[in-house]
């Protein structure tokens, strides 16, 4: 059997929609209780036109290129979550301890 099953269009679905989820909650955490900025939940949504898009269109290459797209989207979101919420922290720290 293998990893036959991940060329399945159910696993597909799965699979990038738990992964999606997923980020959804940690930049929305990150938005909310930290930094507040909404570039990572714009690029977040990009990501999501990016998959629904690629999911609609039956042509192959396409698909491939906007789920490459959404991809890239998803790791600048979670980069940019990631710095603002350290920023955020790090000047929270340094202000605790004047």
């Amino acid at each position: 059997m293998g990893i036959v099953f991940l060329t399945d269009d159910f696993y597909e679905f799965f699979l990038i929609g738990a992964s999606l989820m997923i980020a959804m909650f940690a930049i929305y955490n990150g938005y909310r209780k930290y930094h507040g900025k909404p570039l990572p939940v714009f690029l977040y949504l990009a990501t999501l036109a990016f998959f629904s898009i690629g999911f609609l269109i039956e042509n192959h290459l396409v698909e491939r290129v906007l789920h490459f797209l959404g991809t890239f989207f998803l790791i600048l979101a979670h980069y940019y979550n990631w710095k603002f919420t350290r920023d955020y922290k790090s000047c929270k720290i340094k202000q605790m301890h004047r």
